[in-house]
């Protein structure tokens, strides 16, 4: 999904960008709303608007709501972005149900490395598009229609307490490289299973190492070396 999301990102003309996975739909007159916003807010970068779920077990569809469909309204600073969002996680950083400068977009994209980072792609490809922007607006209309299903976010709670269990023993680099070998030696013959794999070891990296930290001291440099392994 990454590298045909950049790809596409790369070769797209206009002044504005809305990314979608393919099962999920936008309300008819989403579209409209989004000019009138931009037409209104002219120096915006990024708009995050609303999301509906459709689907998904009663806890799980809390839990994302109140993530999708935060409180705040306005953030002005690539800083202020990062910190509301990495430390204070007070707005998704998916990117879905954003509307993104075209300019910025392919910026961000550009600065991407070809890395496969599985379940991690939406939150390293909002870093950089929160890095190279200055205003954040909220849409509070649902106009995103995302279907919850078992997908690469259920399969990844499955290898959770395993990585768990060896960071208590081993500390969490030694147990990111272990899996890391261990993904490896699939030799990609189960794609799924590396995938939620890998996913799950970025997640845990992240939480565990404090992403924050990185954010508010101004060092992603260091936090992507650790994540590509120089």
């Amino acid at each position: 999904l990454f590298m045909a999301r950049k790809n596409g990102i790369l070769q797209s003309t206009g002044d504005w960008l809305v990314c979608m996975d393919s099962d999920d739909w936008l309300d008819p007159d989403s579209c409209r709303i989004f000019a009138e916003y931009i037409s209104k807010n002219p120096d915006v970068d990024l708009m995050q608007y609303g999301v509906t779920l459709e689907g998904g077990r009663f806890r799980s569809r809390r839990s994302f709501d109140k993530w999708f469909n935060g409180a705040c309204s306005e953030i002005n600073g690539n800083l202020n972005m990062l910190r509301t969002c990495y430390s204070q996680k007070r707005i998704p950083w998916n990117i879905a149900s954003k509307v993104i400068r075209m300019s910025i977009a392919k910026k961000a994209y550009k600065l991407q490395p070809d890395i496969r980072y599985s379940a991690l792609e939406d939150m390293i490809a909002c870093f950089y598009l929160m890095t190279l922007s200055n205003r954040w607006l909220r849409i509070p209309n649902r106009f995103y229609h995302y279907r919850l299903t078992s997908g690469m976010t259920s399969k990844n709670k499955s290898f959770r307490n395993d990585f768990q269990h060896l960071a208590s023993t081993m500390g969490y680099t030694e147990a990111f490289r272990y899996l890391v070998q261990y993904a490896e030696s699939l030799c990609m013959t189960d794609r799924v299973i590396e995938d939620a794999l890998f996913g799950t070891m970025l997640h845990q990296i992240v939480e565990e190492m404090s992403f924050s930290y990185y954010v508010c001291n101004d060092r992603a440099e260091d936090f992507f070396k650790l994540l590509e392994g120089k």
